[in-house]
This record gives structure tokens, C-alpha cells and sequence, in this order.
């Protein structure tokens, strides 16, 4: 019941109604054709809609940081994920994110938990969803987003860290231990101008859902190279290390001509980020 109405509250739609009910009742209050009770009604609406809409959204945040947290059991798992990154001369980001996600639940689930990357600061996001080319049994419904931000410290720097999280709703639902393929697309503008920097930038793979196997690529813009700067990283979703994961786990690897960062994970912890701090250099 709680997901339909989250469903109405939070779809376009319901948006674009009450946009225009505010609107409407703006304009024609100022010219005075409508009564004042009828104006105090509409803005109740009005009202307990952006409550609603804030309810579900703090819901949806506060869900993230509790599975990044480890403090949550998931549905489903990542059979496989494919990170496949690549950063412009100007500091763009365009990741695409392929998911093998199997439902391990014993019930048919049309909905698959949030997940999420972090990222620096940005201004501008383009985030779309779709499933795989050889995917014939599922469809993606609806796509649902949340981007906040939130402070961090980590190795002993202040960060602003901007947070991007999705779910999918899914169109017949996933019989059990049955699996969907599909891929999420991100594209940021300068958010990585710190990778041309003496500092550097992190980067890495998250593991907010209990995954199998998770690869990474990244990609340097012509004419640049990569060079890594510190060992690895694995933190939870609050930024505390985990230094057990960090000697099990080997590093990314690089090819000769460092212009591609590669990095296998296998049976990772869940509730964690494995990070490295690289910076890009041209040759």
C-alpha cells in the first residue's frame, strides 16, 4: 500500500497537476475569481502533496545510508556488475553501469531495492535506464532517483560527497532466483577536474548489494595517462575503513600505456566502497 502511494506522489504526473493547480490558483486568486476558501484548499492539497513528496524522499535516503551501513538484508544480488567509465579533457564523467541482478527472496519481486554511487560535486546529472540488448523477458516500468549530498571525512580530508541512488520497478516481476539484465547511464560535466590536479581523484566500486562479481574500467581522455597515488581504500557508508578488506583485496591494474584502469572484484563485502586515488597526467 505504502509503494502506491509513494508510486502517485512521486510520479511526473502527480507533479505536473499539482504544478499547475498552484499555478492556476496563484493567478486567479491575484485577480480575484475564486473565493478564498477555495484558494486555502487548494494550497492545503498542495501542502500535504510536498510532504508526501519529502517523506518518501528522506524514506528513500535514509534506506541507502542504512544498506551502506550494512545494516539492511537485500532481496536480490548482483550476479555480475560492469563498470565502464570514461572522463573527458574537461573533467566530464560518462559511466555506464550493466547489472546481472538475481532475486533470491522467495517471492516474486516487481521492485529492486535502491542502490547508489557517490561522486563529487556537480551541478548538472543525466541518469537514464533501460534494459540490456539480450534481455527478452523483463521491461523496466519506471525509474525511480534520489541525489543528495552529505559531508565526509576520509584520509583525513573534508569531502562533500554527492550521492546518486536508483531503483527499478519491474515489468512482469522477477520470478525467484530468476535474473534481470539491465543498464544504468550517468553523465556529469566537470566533475572530475580533480583527476587533472596534483591531489588527484577517488574513484572505485561500490557494494551496496550483495555481489558476486564486480569489474571496473576507466578510460583516459586522449593524450593523458593514469597514475595511481596511494594504496586502496574500502570504507562503509559513513567513511570508516575497513583495513581487513583493504589487505585481502589486490589493486587495479593498468595497461602499458596507462590509459586504462581495470580492476576485478570477487565476492566483495556488502556496505562497502573500494577506492583508489589516481590522477590523470598527459603524455
Amino acid at each position: 500500500m505504502l509503494q502506491k502511494l509513494k508510486t502517485v506522489v512521486t510520479s511526473n504526473v502527480t507533479a505536473l497537476l499539482f504544478a499547475s493547480a498552484s499555478a492556476i490558483t496563484a493567478t486567479t486568486g491575484w485577480l480575484g475569481r475564486l473565493r478564498t476558501a477555495s484558494i486555502y484548499a487548494v494550497c492545503g492539497l498542495i501542502s500535504v502533496y510536498a510532504l508526501a513528496w519529502v517523506f518518501f524522499l528522506s524514506r528513500d535516503t535514509l534506506m541507502v545510508r542504512t544498506v551502506a551501513a550494512g545494516n539492511s538484508k537485500y532481496p536480490v544480488r548482483y550476479k555480475k556488475v560492469d563498470h565502464d567509465w570514461r572522463i573527458t579533457e574537461t573533467g566530464d564523467f560518462y559511466g555506464r553501469y550493466s547489472f546481472e541482478c538475481q532475486n533470491v527472496s522467495k517471492s516474486n519481486l516487481s521492485v529492486i531495492p535502491f542502490d547508489e554511487i557517490w561522486i563529487n560535486s556537480y551541478e548538472k546529472v543525466d541518469i537514464s535506464t533501460r534494459v540490456s540488448v539480450d534481455e527478452k523477458k523483463f521491461s523496466i516500468r519506471e525509474s525511480r532517483q534520489s541525489l543528495y549530498g552529505f559531508a565526509l571525512k576520509l584520509l583525513s580530508r573534508a569531502l562533500n560527497v554527492q550521492a546518486i541512488s536508483w531503483s527499478q520497478i519491474v515489468d512482469p516481476p522477477i520470478p525467484p532466483q530468476d535474473s534481470i539484465k539491465y543498464e544504468v547511464t550517468i553523465s556529469t560535466p566537470r566533475t572530475e577536474i580533480d583527476a587533472f590536479s596534483k591531489e588527484g581523484a577517488l574513484a572505485g566500486i561500490p557494494t551496496n548489494i550483495p555481489t558476486e562479481e564486480a569489474k571496473l574500467s576507466l578510460s583516459a581522455p586522449p593524450g593523458f595517462a593514469f597514475e595511481f597515488l596511494d594504496p586502496i581504500i574500502v570504507v562503509d557508508g559513513s567513511g570508516n575503513r575497513d583495513t581487513q578488506a583493504e589487505q585481502q583485496t589486490g589493486g587495479p591494474g593498468l595497461n602499458p600505456q596507462r590509459t586504462l584502469v581495470t580492476w576485478q572484484l570477487r565476492s566483495p563485502k556488502t556496505g562497502k566502497r573500494y577506492l583508489f586515488r589516481y590522477r590523470l597526467e598527459r603524455i
